[in-house]
């Protein structure tokens, strides 16, 4: 069987990531994430990036994306509101961010994401309907 390309059998990382995913607006420095598991910022930063693929930050900056995405198409929050609860001190820090990983604004994504769902309920509906 092939397992899923974040599966790895690191335990310690595995924990961290869990952290990471139980809080993703959360204060989650490396040196406080390694302590965490009881090793330091470099080993954990090397472990990390070797069971994942990704660094420590990498993975929470994704994280926190997906999470902000989640929030968007399903949640009435504002856009500032949405950065806060991931991790993001600003907005405008939330929005360059944002744009920098999906080349829309979060407003433009909301906007998007909301008419394609909504759209396809409508579909749906309508061929029920008929």
């Amino acid at each position: 069987l092939q397992q899923a390309p974040e599966s790895h059998h690191d335990a310690l990382v595995r924990e961290t990531q869990d952290r990471m995913e139980s809080d993703p607006g959360g204060e989650h420095s490396l040196t406080s994430l390694a302590a965490s598991v009881g090793l330091s910022g470099r080993s954990l930063g090397r472990r990390f990036k070797e069971a994942t693929g990704q660094s420590p930050s990498q993975y929470l900056r994704d994280l926190r994306l997906r999470e902000a995405k989640a929030l968007l198409l399903q949640s009435d929050l504002s856009v500032a509101d949405v950065g806060w609860r991931c991790g993001y001190g600003s907005p405008s820090r939330f929005a360059q961010a944002f744009r920098a990983a999906t080349d829309l604004s979060p407003r433009e994504y909301r906007t998007a994401v909301r008419g394609k769902r909504f759209g396809a309920l409508a579909e749906q509906a309508f061929d029920k309907a008929q």
